[in-house]
């Protein structure tokens, strides 16, 4: 016997207005947890970038919270997870729980039983006809995050920039590697540089992307060359990722380096814009 759950965003808690922009299901062996970008950004159209925030704030803690007790692997256009072990924790008493207390902005769905297996295809299906027809179920996953932040900067940006560009030493001397791949460079007399980083990865990974814009930042202010280096991403929970949110903290005050949050991206756009910034190279 599998369950369902739709996760819905309250848009007008006076009169219980809701918007449903996710779904959970679970069977025997597998269960599926995705969310609809179209809708969660409809909730920023109506209640503004802080509660689109929250929200999917919320829902990224649901996946996280699946995560502790499943294995992840991509299927198709969903999450896929198996069990680790029989006595798993999101189970219906716990999503009938949740409908019970969530909040206003996220209101969790009572679980409802059905007798489909809880299968890719049939995740899929209920998702198009219980959340939203007009896109595919998005993994709640932060790569897909990031990958989605960068292709809405790209498509905004990609005619006044060179995008995912190596930089070598022969271009700009000085830099500590022979060569440097950015997510895009342009000039206007000066160069602009920037990176789009996940801010929950790892430590490790995190300081690689930092440390790679920053060398090459510095190199080019030391030559006069520096026009904006910008860091696109969000800050992360300080109680969850503290070394990272250090991380975001020291860039949140740097003088070299200008940290953009995801939903400000406009201020990139503009500096574009007004500046007539061009491609490093031509093709």
């Amino acid at each position: 016997m599998s369950f369902y759950s739709i996760l819905f965003a309250g848009i007008n808690p006076a009169s219980g207005d809701q918007l449903a922009v996710g779904l959970f299901m679970r069977g025997a062996q597998q269960l599926h947890f995705a969310w609809s970008r179209h809708r969660t950004a409809l909730i920023r159209e109506l209640m503004g970038a802080d509660a689109e925030k929250l929200l999917v704030q919320n829902l990224k803690a649901l996946e996280r919270k699946a995560a502790e007790e499943a294995l992840p692997e991509q299927h198709g256009t969903a999450m896929q997870v198996e069990s680790r072990h029989a006595g798993h924790e999101l189970n219906e008493p716990y999503f009938h729980y949740l409908a019970k207390y969530s909040t206003n902005l996220l209101t969790i769905g009572p679980a409802t039983s059905i007798t489909l297996e809880a299968g890719g295809e049939q995740f899929k299906e209920l998702f198009r006809l219980l959340v939203d027809d007009r896109s595919p179920a998005v993994a709640s996953s932060r790569a897909r995050d990031i990958d989605e932040t960068k292709s809405r900067l790209k498509e905004r940006i990609a005619a006044r920039v060179n995008w995912d560009a190596r930089i070598t030493r022969e271009e700009v001397p000085g830099l500590l590697f022979p060569s440097v791949q950015l997510d895009f460079v342009g000039r206007n007399g000066q160069d602009v540089i920037g990176e789009v980083v996940d801010f929950e990865k790892r430590e490790f990974h995190l300081e690689a992307d930092i440390n790679k814009l920053a060398n090459v930042a510095y190199v080019l202010q030391q030559a006069g060359r520096l026009g904006k280096a910008y860091v696109v991403g969000d800050e992360p929970d300080a109680g969850e990722y503290p070394r990272q949110h250090e991380a975001w903290k020291a860039l949140n005050g740097s003088t070299q380096l200008e940290l953009v949050p995801t939903d400000e991206m406009d201020r990139i756009v503009e500096h574009l814009n007004a500046k007539n910034v061009q491609p490093w190279r031509r093709s």
